[in-house]
Parts: C-alpha cells; sequence; structure tokens
C-alpha cells in the first residue's frame, strides 16, 4: 500500500522582492505629495498593474492611485494617473499613449469593488507627516520593507512544519505578538484567517446542486475539443467564467481533452479542476477483484446481451467462479421450472421442521446481478451462500441436463472461495454505504452523534480499504484459488494507482454527493478514470 506523504521540513520560498523595491526608486514622490505606498489588503490581479504603481493617500486610505509605469520609467514631467476603483482609464491611457495592452491576449473584466481597507494606516499609527519629505521617506520605507505575502508564505511553513493546525493563525494571543512586532500585519491584514468569500467550501447541510445551466445541441462528433467549445459558451452566456470551480466527469478519454481545452479558454490547468467520484474507483477496484483484466472490455461485451447464448456463457465462464456462479444463477432465473424446483426444494426441508418460526419460512429466490453493479454481484452471492445447500440438491437432479458444463466447473473454487469473495466485498459495501451520508452530525442508533459523508471520509476509506487489501494478499491461499490471489493483487493495483495519483487534486467526491472545495492542498485526495 502507498504510505501517506510525511512532511518533514517543507519552507515555502518567498520570490525576490529586491526588483520591486528598487522600482519605487524612481517614483517622482514630489509629484504626489500626501501620497504613500498603497497597504492594500488584497493583491493586484488585473494586468494594468504590471505597468503601474499603486499609492494611496495618507490621511485618506480609501483614495489609491494607479501610476503609470512607462510614464516614469520615461521620465515624463507629470506621468499619468488615474484612481483605481476601476481598469478602464488606465487600459486606455496604456493603448492611446504607450501601445500597450493586455499581454495575455484578453482583457481582463474589471476589477472588483474596493477592497475592505484596514481603519487606520502606518503613517497614523507611527504619528508621521507625510507631507513633510523626510517622514514621507521614513513611512515608504516602513512600508516597503514589510511584504504581506512573504509574511503569510512564512506562517503558512511554520503550520506545516510544526505539525500545527491552521486554526492556530486564528489565536489572538500569536496575531497580537505579530502586531506588536509589525504594525503592517494588522493594517494589511496578512493575518492567516478562515474566508469563504474566494473558496468553494463544503457546507452542512449539503445543498442540492441540480440546477441545469444548458443542454447545448452537439451536432458534430463527441470529441473534447467539441465539448469544451460548448462548456464555455454556456459559462460565458451567464458571465460566470470568474467563478468556475472544478467540474465531476466520467472516465471518457475526450473529457481530458475538453479538460485541457476549458482550462485553456477560461485561465487554469485543466486536470488539476477535474473532481473524480469515489464510488467509481470503488467500482474499478471490485471489477478487478472480481473480473481480473480488462474488466471494461468484458462489461462492454457482456452488455445489451438479454439471453445468455454460448458466446455470452463462454465469456462468463472464463471469468473464474464469479462467472461460473452467474451461469448457474441465470440458468435457474429464465426458467420458471427451475425456479418452481428450488422453492419447493425450500418448502419441503421447511415442513418437517420442528421449530414453527422455520415452518413458517417462505421460499427465496436466486438474485441475478447486473454486470454494471458489483453491488449486485455482492447481493447474488450472498443469496446463494444463503441458499448453497439447496443449490447442491437442485444441481444433483438436473446434472444430467447440464451435462455440457460439468459440476467441477459450476461449482469452481468450492464454497470457501464464494464465503471470501463476500468477506471481501463487505469492506467496499461498507465504505459505500458510509460515504453515501450526507455529512451533517447526527444521533445515530448505536447511541453516539456522528456524521456521513464528509469529505475527509473519503481519505479514510482509501486506507481502510487498502489495508483490507494488504491482509488479504497476504493469505495462504490454495493452489486452487490462484484465481483469487491474481484479483485480490489487481483489485490493490487499482486503489493504489488512484490514492497515489491524489497528491495532485485538492478535491474529494464521495459517491452520490455534491462535495465542494476543501481550504488548501489536501495530499491523496480522490478520482475518477481508469
Amino acid at each position: 500500500m502507498a504510505e501517506s506523504p510525511i512532511i518533514s521540513s517543507m519552507v515555502l520560498e518567498p520570490p525576490d522582492q529586491e526588483d520591486k523595491r528598487n522600482s519605487w526608486d524612481l517614483f517622482p514622490w514630489k509629484d504626489f505629495p500626501g501620497y504613500t505606498q498603497s497597504q492594500r489588503c488584497a493583491s493586484t490581479s488585473s494586468w494594468i498593474w504590471q505597468f503601474g504603481y499603486d499609492i494611496e493617500k495618507s490621511d485618506d486610505d480609501t483614495k489609491r492611485r494607479w501610476v503609470c509605469k512607462v510614464c516614469v520609467d520615461s521620465r515624463r514631467p507629470n506621468p499619468h494617473s488615474a484612481a483605481s476603483s476601476g481598469t478602464q482609464n488606465a487600459e486606455i491611457h496604456l493603448w492611446n499613449d504607450h501601445k500597450v495592452c493586455d499581454p495575455s491576449g484578453r482583457r481582463k473584466p474589471p476589477s472588483k469593488a474596493k477592497e475592505k481597507t484596514p481603519s487606520r494606516n502606518i503613517a497614523e499609527m507611527m504619528k508621521l507627516n507625510t507631507r513633510d519629505a523626510r517622514e514621507q521617506q521614513i513611512a515608504n520605507q516602513i512600508i516597503g520593507r514589510f511584504d504581506r505575502l512573504d509574511f503569510q508564505r512564512l506562517v503558512v511553513s511554520w503550520i506545516i512544519n510544526s505539525n500545527s493546525s491552521f486554526r492556530q493563525s486564528e489565536d489572538p494571543y500569536l496575531r497580537a505578538a505579530f502586531e506588536y512586532l509589525n504594525p503592517l500585519v494588522k493594517t494589511t491584514e496578512a493575518h492567516i484567517t478562515h474566508n469563504t468569500n474566494l473558496l468553494l467550501l463544503s457546507q452542512y447541510p449539503w445543498p442540492a446542486r441540480k440546477l441545469v445551466l444548458g443542454l447545448p445541441e452537439l451536432v458534430d462528433r463527441h470529441s473534447g475539443d467539441n465539448i469544451a467549445t460548448h462548456v464555455v459558451e454556456v459559462l460565458r452566456s451567464y458571465g460566470i467564467t470568474h467563478k468556475v470551480g472544478y467540474f465531476t466527469l466520467d472516465n471518457a478519454s475526450n473529457n481530458d481533452t475538453a479538460m485541457e481545452e476549458i482550462g485553456k479558454a477560461l485561465g487554469f490547468e485543466g486536470k488539476t479542476r477535474r473532481l473524480r467520484c469515489f464510488g467509481h474507483i470503488l467500482n474499478l477496484a471490485v471489477k478487478a477483484l472480481l473480473f481480473g483484466h480488462n474488466s471494461e472490455a468484458f462489461e462492454d461485451d457482456i452488455q445489451g446481451n438479454e439471453a445468455l447464448d454460448a458466446k455470452s456463457h463462454e465469456l462468463w465462464r472464463r471469468k473464474g467462479p464469479v462467472g461460473k456462479l452467474h451461469n448457474l444463477i441465470f440458468w435457474i432465473h429464465r426458467s420458471d421450472s427451475l425456479t418452481n424446483l428450488l422453492r419447493s426444494l425450500q418448502l419441503t426441508v421447511y415442513s418437517k421442521s420442528d421449530d414453527p418460526v422455520v415452518r413458517a419460512k417462505k421460499p427465496l429466490d436466486v438474485i441475478i446481478d447486473v454486470v454494471t453493479r458489483w453491488l449486485s454481484t455482492l447481493y447474488m452471492i450472498r443469496r446463494a451462500l444463503l441458499l448453497k445447500d439447496f443449490l447442491e440438491d437442485l444441481w444433483y437432479e438436473q446434472k444430467s441436463e447440464w451435462e455440457g458444463l460439468g459440476r467441477e466447473q459450476t461449482r469452481g473454487e468450492g464454497l470457501g472461495y464464494y464465503l471470501l469473495i463476500n468477506e471481501v466485498l463487505q469492506h467496499f459495501e461498507h465504505v459505500l454505504i458510509t460515504l453515501e451520508g450526507d455529512g451533517q452530525q447526527r444521533k445515530r442508533k448505536e447511541g453516539y452523534i456522528g456524521a456521513y459523508g464528509c469529505p475527509w471520509d473519503t481519505l479514510l476509506g482509501y486506507e481502510y480499504l487498502l489495508g483490507k487489501m494488504e491482509v488479504y494478499r497476504l493469505l495462504p491461499i490454495d493452489i486452487r484459488s490462484e484465481h483469487f490471489k491474481v484479483n485480490i493483487n489487481l483489485c490493490w493495483k487499482k486503489l493504489d494507482k488512484y490514492y497515489s495519483r491524489l497528491t495532485r487534486r485538492q478535491f474529494i467526491m464521495p459517491p452520490l454527493h455534491f462535495i465542494q472545495r476543501i481550504v488548501g492542498d489536501i495530499s491523496r485526495t480522490c478520482g475518477q478514470t481508469v
């Protein structure tokens, strides 16, 4: 089983800020008396800030201005400036005066409304008169030496290396210590805090997400490029491209291409925004356990055959004991005479019992499995184990009619094999049922209060199943059960494959529920492709 990553010594290195600080040496402060470097809390994401300075009024930090860096670098006497609450004026100036446009090739939408600003700035705290050239220089030096992102990287590195809780950064005494050492921590709102404004977070209870935005007709072939084109078109028609989070897709190869193209169109790496359903991974792992190699190809060959013809019968038989049991159950299920015979065998035994409860029992029929649903195979095996004695009797009575099958072929590995498979599949069933919860805390039947279906439960599900498969891989298996030894390894490899891939993911998708993004990069999260 793949080991969980252990963070030993991780430091988030801040980028070199030397060029950033030196660029302010050329700034003509004499043309902007009463202004200092901006202490804005949020990052300036618009492309215009690559070509401009960000300054603010020292006595009113809501008055911020964008000053053209191209004008300053060219030593213009009166460099152009514009209010920073919008980007249109800056864009017009850059294009008309300098022929500078968006380097990415597409115009960014208007910047957000003015960010929330601190009630006091550093000049006010230190009682500096920014109209005085000397004190203005002191204020700018203090502001220039503090970088909000550098500070946050150092705090995150400390949390990771000390294995502390992320909530530790919200401790009021720790924050007071930071603010005592440098008041800019408070004025720039540099504290690491729980913030849901820009993240998709899991919420309790889980809200339903079933709103259909569009059903465009795809007249061309279903290639990844064509799919991406229609998806992006719908998103743009609603003006929500900047709010797009993650996509839940199946394992078709054209969806890989679609995500790459959507990512290019919307400005993100497609594979990092793709959700993978844990329930689908369970299905792949169980199919490997039951049918071995090429289980998907086998499913495609079988699917759609209503009757068990000779070809389908042989396909099932080659899939080992489970396939042979399927053949037996199918022949019983399709025949009224065999079904009635099975019921008669049960009633005969029940009627001879001295126990009134047993005599009152009703006969059971076999359960036929569906190749696309592994749980149906589990239910088929369970019912067969429950009826094992009656199936044996039925077999002996009908043996002459099933001459082509042969008893040793149909019974396969014997009762022990099916008991073992049933035991293994129970672990998968347990994990699946646990993750089908709604994530709400409530009192359970056992008396405790707990929640099922939480995002982190998927990680526990991986660990639980991989641990169980490790145990079964080490079991001393009789040579007749070589089929089990091979398939249990295939099952383990399938789980480990997706568990290892999840180091690149930030998301978990328990089955049947829309779980939103988890704060931070959670190692080893979920997946959904072959």
